[in-house]
C-alpha cells in the first residue's frame, strides 16, 4: 500500500495493510502518536469524489386526465353536473383548471377551488389522482337546449337526460356510442372548448319511419344444418330526414348483428326491423345485415329469410364442399366483376353460384362421400421367443394411427393366454368378446399415435435335440397395418436352417443371435404373420 504525504509516497507491506485497529479496553485516552492503517481500497473510497445523481422530474406538475359530464334537460331547462379526474404529479401542493370562470358553478364534495384571473383551479395537496365534482347552470336558446364552455380533459364525455320524449338531441362535433353500461353517451375531442347540444322537435309528436328505396345483395353460407346470410343493403331515402328505417325483416332469424354509419340503435318490432341513425341523411345508406336461420328437416332444401326490398335482388351462394345447386337459373362460377366488391377476394378461394333476383328456395345436391379408415395401425414390433422345452413368450406393441375414440381388437394365436397390456402405458384389461381381445382407445390428443402393447404364453412341442421344425404365428387384427416387423428368437445351441414365411426376410441386427429370425411384411390386413422354421443343434453333425 502507498500513501502520500507530503508530496512522498510511503509504501507499507500488505501484512501491516490487513491489520485491524486494536483498542485496550482499559484506555483511558487515545495515544497522541496513536496510528490507525486502512487497506489500499478503503483508502481509494476515502478519497473518491461524491458523485451527484440528478433528480428526474415529470413534464408537468398536473393533469387534468377526465371530465364527465351529465346534463338533465326539463322543462326547457339545463343543470349539468360533472365528476373530473386529476393527477398531481409533484410531491407538495399542485393546481390544475377544471372550468371556466364564467361559469357558476356548484362544487360537491371537499375538494377545494379557486377563481383566478382566468379560470377556477382545483388544488391538489399531495401527489396522485384526484377526483372532484360540480354542478352547474347552461343556458338555452333557439333550438339549443344546453350551451357552456369547457376547458378539455385528455377525455370528454357527456351524457343527456332528459323527460322530452318527442325530442331528438344532437351535440356538435362529437361522437355518439353506448358505454359499458349500455347507456348512450357523446364523446367529445379533445380540441373542443364549448359544448353544444341541438334540440329538434317532431311536429307529429310521434316518429314516423322515413320511406326508402332498398336493394340488396345477399350472401348464403351453410353451417351444418344452419343458413349464415350476410346482407348489403343499399337504401336512398325518398321521404323525411332519414334518420329512421321500418325494414320487413323475417322473424325467425337468430345472432343478429346490426352495422350502419351514424346508426344509433336497431330493435326488433311485430313489423321486423327499426333502424334510427344519430344524423340526417338526405343521400344513400349502407346496411349491412348479418344473421343464422336454422334449416328444418333434410337439408337438401333452403328457403333464404331476406329483407324485403323494392329496386333489385341479388343472391350469391357459397356451394358447400361435396355438394352442388340444383337449377338453370344459377350462374355457376360467375366473373368477379359481376360480385359485389365485398365478395370478389372470397370468390378466388370459395365456389360460387349467382341469381340476380329472389330465390323462393336453394336446393342442394349432396354428393356421396367415400367412407375413409379412421384407425390404422401405423407400426408394430413383434418379438416371440422359444425355449427348449416348446414354452413360449411374446411381446406385441402396435402404433395405432386415429381420429376418433373407439375400440381396436386382436386375436391371439391358438392355445395362448394374455399375461399383460397397457394402452399408452396406463395398465388395462381389455374385454373378451368371444375370443377376441377388444382394447379401448382414448380420443387423440394429437398427431401422435397411441400404444397398444400386451404380452402373451404358451406351450407347444419340445424342440427335438439333433434337427427339427416349428411353426409359429403373430396375432391378428382387422385393422390395416402399414408395416409389420416380427423377431424371433430359439433357445441356445440352436443353429437356424430354414424359414418359409408369409412375410419376407429382414436384415437382422449385427449382434443378432444365430438361432433367430427376422421378417417383415408391409400393407396388410387381418391376416396374421405366419413361420415355418428349420432348426438343427449346434453340437449335431451335417
Amino acid at each position: 500500500m502507498a500513501v502520500e504525504d507530503g508530496g512522498m509516497k510511503t509504501f507499507i507491506p500488505y501484512c501491516v495493510t490487513s491489520l485491524l485497529i486494536s483498542v485496550s479496553a482499559h484506555a483511558e485516552a487515545p495515544k497522541a502518536d496513536g496510528q490507525v492503517t486502512l487497506p489500499y481500497h478503503q483508502f481509494l473510497e476515502l478519497t473518491r469524489k461524491p458523485v451527484l445523481v440528478e433528480e428526474v422530474k415529470p413534464p408537468l406538475n398536473a393533469l387534468l386526465a377526465r371530465a364527465d359530464y351529465v346534463v338533465k334537460i326539463s322543462q326547457g331547462n339545463a343543470v349539468v353536473s360533472v365528476d373530473w379526474l386529476a393527477e398531481n404529479f409533484t410531491d407538495t401542493w399542485a393546481w390544475v383548471a377544471v372550468a371556466s370562470l364564467d361559469l357558476p358553478i356548484e362544487p360537491r364534495g371537499e375538494s377545494t377551488f379557486v377563481a383566478s384571473e382566468e379560470e377556477i383551479r382545483l388544488l391538489m395537496p399531495k401527489s396522485g389522482p384526484h377526483k372532484a365534482s360540480a354542478r352547474f347552470s347552461a343556458p338555452s336558446g333557439l333550438g339549443i337546449a344546453a350551451r357552456f364552455p369547457i376547458l378539455p380533459a385528455t377525455f370528454n364525455s357527456v351524457k343527456i337526460q332528459s323527460d322530452e320524449a318527442a325530442a331528438d338531441y344532437q351535440i356538435d362535433g362529437a361522437t355518439l356510442l353506448r358505454d359499458e353500461k349500455g347507456e348512450l353517451r357523446y364523446l367529445i375531442p379533445a380540441t373542443a372548448h364549448e359544448v353544444v347540444i341541438r334540440k329538434t322537435e317532431v311536429v307529429s309528436g310521434e316518429k314516423k319511419p322515413t320511406t326508402w328505396s332498398l336493394s340488396a345483395a345477399t350472401y348464403l353460407s351453410y353451417d351444418a344444418g344452419w343458413v349464415d346470410h350476410k346482407v348489403h343493403l343499399q337504401a336512398t331515402p325518398t321521404s323525411g330526414d332519414g334518420m329512421n328505417m321500418q325494414l320487413a325483416f323475417p322473424q325467425s332469424p337468430s345472432r343478429i348483428e346490426v352495422s350502419s354509419e351514424d346508426l344509433l340503435e336497431y330493435e326488433r318490432n311485430e313489423a321486423g326491423l327499426l333502424l334510427r341513425w344519430n344524423k340526417r341523411e338526405a343521400g344513400e345508406r349502407t346496411i349491412v345485415l348479418s344473421y343464422r336461420t336454422q334449416i328444418t328437416g333434410e337439408d337438401t332444401k333452403w328457403i333464404p329469410k331476406i329483407p324485403d326490398v323494392d329496386s333489385g335482388s341479388s343472391v350469391i351462394v357459397a356451394v358447400p364442399k361435396g355438394a352442388e345447386i340444383i337449377g338453370k337459373e344459377w350462374i355457376h362460377d360467375p366473373n368477379p366483376s359481376r360480385l359485389p366488391a365485398w365478395l370478389r377476394s372470397q370468390a378466388e378461394e370459395q365456389k360460387m353460384v349467382m341469381l340476380a333476383g329472389k330465390p323462393q328456395q336453394v336446393e342442394v345436391k349432396w354428393l356421396p362421400r367415400v367412407d375413409t379408415a379412421t384407425m390404422t395401425i401405423q407400426d408394430a414390433i413383434i418379438s416371440t421367443r422359444v425355449v427348449a422345452d416348446g414354452s413360449q413368450h411374446t411381446t406385441a406393441t402396435y402404433m395405432i394411427s386415429h381420429v376418433t375414440g373407439g375400440s381396436a381388437r386382436w386375436s391371439l394365436p391358438k392355445d395362448m393366454t394374455l399375461l399383460g397390456a397397457t394402452v399408452s402405458g396406463i395398465r388395462t384389461n381389455p374385454i373378451d368378446r368371444e375370443g377376441v381381445l377388444e382394447f379401448e382407445l382414448p380420443k387423440p390428443s394429437g398427431t401422435e399415435p397411441t400404444q397398444v402393447v400386451f404380452s402373451y404364453t404358451g406351450s407347444g412341442n419340445a424342440l427335438d435335440k439333433v434337427a427339427g421344425g416349428l411353426g409359429l404365428e403373430t396375432p391378428s387384427s382387422p385393422l390395416f397395418a402399414h408395416c409389420i416387423s416380427w423377431s424371433i428368437g430359439l433357445p441356445d445351441g440352436t443353429r437356424l436352417e430354414a424359414v418359409e414365411s408369409n412375410a419376407e426376410t429382414a436384415s437382422a441386427p449385427a449382434n443378432a443371435a444365430a438361432g433367430s429370425a427376422w421378417l417383415k411384411r408391409m400393407l396388410t390386413r387381418g391376416e396374421p404373420l405366419k413361420a415355418e422354421l428349420h432348426y438343427r443343434s449346434s453340437n449335431s453333425e451335417n
